[in-house]
């Protein structure tokens, strides 16, 4: 079953605006999650900054200010000072960047997402860390699956990650069918190694050229881009949306 409430798809640009410089981000109030798949920065964006305490907007040629979180409108999960912000006229083009703090839940990021979908941005720069420097995944939405579209979806919650394609659910310990979690957590964790083998192993074995990542709202945003590094790289798709489960 696809995503209800957000859907985004990657895009694997094949090309990226060249970056000066990372947008300046305190690292006092924000741990970007770790990534493996990540490209150059382009810091000639808006920027909206997701910690666990507040919500910043920094703007190309505007000051930064801060967006009081929780404030949503009448129509859902949308934060309208943010939303007012992205519409100014200074504000051009369908991209933003966005940096969420490693232990964000995924509802506060999927609130954040929602809002720029809103406010008419369509690309995504997710800013982490990679080799201890600042890089970003892109993300594009509204793309059309890909001919012959064969998904694989990743559910990840408290557990671990359970994997499904149209055959069935991936077997635990990535073992043909079956039902259960197929990569489960240790002391709280998943290991991103034994993930990555797994989804290339079912990449390999159902041919899958479009994934789904489903969350938990409690999911830790550090676990949606250890999926993506996974998918990104070792299941060569070509595309991958990003939902919530209700």
């Amino acid at each position: 079953m696809r995503p209800t409430l957000l859907v985004l798809t990657i895009a694997l640009f094949a090309c990226v605006p060249p970056a000066e410089e990372a947008p300046a981000i305190d690292p006092s109030s924000l741990v970007l999650p770790g990534s493996t798949s990540a490209i150059e920065a382009n810091a000639d964006l808006p920027t909206v900054i997701l910690t666990k305490k507040k919500l910043l907007v920094v703007g190309v040629s505007r000051a930064s200010m801060d967006v009081p979180f929780g404030v949503e409108s009448r129509e859902g999960p949308i934060i309208t000072p943010l939303r007012g912000w992205l519409k100014d006229p200074s504000i051009h083009g369908k991209d933003v960047a966005v940096a969420f703090d490693s232990d964000v839940t995924a509802d506060a990021a999927m609130q954040v997402l929602a809002t720029c979908l809103d406010a008419g941005m369509s690309v995504f720069h997710i800013a982490v860390s990679q080799n201890g420097a600042t890089a970003q995944i892109p993300l594009e939405f509204g793309k059309p699956d890909p001919p012959g579209a064969k998904l694989l979806t990743a559910s990840i919650f408290r557990g671990g990650v359970i994997l499904k394609v149209a055959a069935g659910n991936i077997a635990p310990g990535c073992d043909g069918l079956g039902e259960g979690v197929t990569v489960s957590r240790i002391d709280g964790i998943v290991a991103r190694e034994r993930l990555a083998k797994c989804i290339a192993r079912v990449h390999a074995e159902h041919h899958t050229n479009l994934a789904s990542i489903i969350v938990t709202k409690d999911t830790e945003f550090h676990d949606i881009v250890d999926v993506l590094d996974s998918i990104r790289h070792d299941a060569e798709t070509d595309a991958i949306s990003l939902g919530i489960s209700q």
